[in-house]
């Protein structure tokens, strides 16, 4: 996730990935939302919800499989 500043430009306030196994490299991220302070990333195979607040800490998942 990006943050853009028209003095500094882009700055990288934190990554968020779906990866914790080689079965995950085939289910990137292919959607994000955020709701208020919890930002939303779905793949193929979860949900994860993410804490804007404290620098992306994962806060739950949700697996499909």
């Amino acid at each position: 996730m990006y943050g853009v500043n028209l003095k500094t430009g882009f700055i990288l306030k934190g990554t968020v990935t779906h990866y914790s196994s080689y079965h995950d490299l085939q289910n990137p991220v292919k959607r994000s939302l955020y709701i208020e302070d919890t930002l939303y990333t779905r793949s193929d195979s979860k949900i994860v919800m993410c804490d804007l607040i404290n620098s992306l800490e994962q806060m739950n998942e949700i697996d499909f499989q």
